[in-house]
């Protein structure tokens, strides 16, 4: 027998069409969501009373948005204009954008340890290296073949997993060998 728990409760909160996963930021207690759009939004959620505290126009098309929580920042990347806007979470305004040299395609990743972000360019078969710091693309990783698939870091953030759904095979970079 299926036992039901009335004690909770749901509230509703409209978001629109096509958004990503939220994602949560425990530090300012929001969650950003991206809606990914021929204008694109993207959506501040106030955690503490549940409401859309800010709606932010980014680039067409954006993808779901990477947090840093060293620098309070969040990073949008558009697949549409091939760059990567920043916003400012103590202002909660776009403060800089990063040009990237290929179309981005989602699954990218931060190394908060090594205070970089890893943006996949599927169809080059190419990683763009990304510091944190200077917010400048420092590096590029040649995979050789269309990616098709997803990045991840091992846990101790040493290396970089990617997955090529086109040749069957993960491709390993060190990212010890590779960082200053």
């Amino acid at each position: 027998m299926l036992c039901i728990d009335h004690s909770y409760s749901a509230t509703k909160v409209e978001v629109g069409d096509a958004f990503s996963e939220p994602i949560i930021d425990f530090k300012n207690h929001r969650a950003y969501i991206s809606q990914n759009l021929l204008k694109g939004k993207l959506l501040i959620l106030n955690l503490k009373n549940n409401t859309i505290e800010k709606r932010i126009l980014v680039s067409s098309h954006p993808f779901k948005p990477l947090l840093s929580d060293k620098y309070n920042r969040l990073y949008v990347v558009s697949k549409s204009k091939n760059i990567v806007e920043i916003l400012d979470l103590n202002r909660l305004k776009i403060t800089d954008q990063i040009n990237l040299m290929y179309q981005p395609d989602g699954g990218s990743v931060i190394s908060t340890k090594l205070s970089r972000i890893y943006v996949p360019h599927d169809k080059h078969g190419m990683i763009s290296v990304i510091d944190m710091k200077s917010n400048k693309v420092v590096n590029t990783i040649n995979v050789g073949a269309a990616i098709n698939g997803k990045l991840v870091l091992v846990d101790d953030e040493s290396k970089l997993l990617i997955s090529s759904h086109s040749t069957g095979s993960i491709y390993i970079v060190d990212l010890n060998l590779k960082h200053e």
